[in-house]
């Protein structure tokens, strides 16, 4: 297996991905971000996050690093929230979240009458959605992500050793609850049945992500 080649080719497919979702956000024209085009740009952006994250597993096979020194945080220091922090692409999956799932509605009996009732709590919750606005400002969250992951790809060497450390500082440590940076299951923007670019890539990146974490575990 060329791993060097399999790098290179899919960084450059995910480059071309990454320049279609900044063409979406251009579309806006420094104004807000249709819903509809925040929409697009999302499907294509979750899978490039996830793509590239395997990509950078599959980058740092056979890294060999120091783990890094847990530094001690000062008592008494705190983060100040004006100041900018630097761009810093996730090195892991997000994990699933299973929990029970609240009712938006109160569970009372609606009444029907023919007078409106002014402590009728639908009458309320259908009032204050027909009043949110179609469109929000999604440009601001999107552009963040963006230039995480456009780092990242740029920086690919650095985000592989980054990666190395991560592993090394991992298998050092005793009664992890999560070893792998992967979660299990299909990756964050997996799509079954679908012929765009970066679904295809993803699906590449996550088999031989995989094939490079079990070389690590044998």
């Amino acid at each position: 297996m060329d791993w060097a080649r399999a790098v290179d080719i899919n960084r450059i497919a995910l480059t071309r991905v990454i320049a279609e979702i900044f063409a979406l956000i251009g579309l806006a024209a420094g104004g807000p971000l249709p819903h509809r085009l925040y929409l697009a740009a999302e499907r294509l952006l979750r899978p490039t996050e996830s793509a590239v994250r395997r990509l950078i597993i599959i980058a740092a096979r056979g890294l060999v690093v120091k783990p890094s020194v847990s530094r001690v945080w000062p008592k008494g220091m705190v983060i100040n929230a004006g100041v900018k922090r630097k761009i810093s692409f996730a090195l892991f999956d997000a994990r699933k979240r299973f929990h029970f799932i609240e009712p938006e509605k109160p569970w009372l009996v609606m009444v029907k009458t023919y007078s409106s009732n002014p402590f009728n709590p639908f009458e309320r919750y259908n009032q204050q959605h027909a009043q949110e606005p179609a469109d929000r400002d999604y440009t601001l969250s999107l552009s963040r992500r963006l230039a995480a992951v456009k780092q990242a790809l740029e920086t690919l060497p650095q985000q592989a050793s980054r990666m190395a450390r991560w592993q090394a500082k991992r298998k050092a440590m005793d009664k992890l609850k999560f070893k792998s940076p992967l979660r299990p299951g299909h990756p964050p923007g997996y799509r079954d049945k679908s012929h765009l670019e970066i679904d295809l890539v993803l699906t590449e990146c996550h088999a031989l992500a995989w094939d490079v974490l079990s070389e690590n575990s044998s």
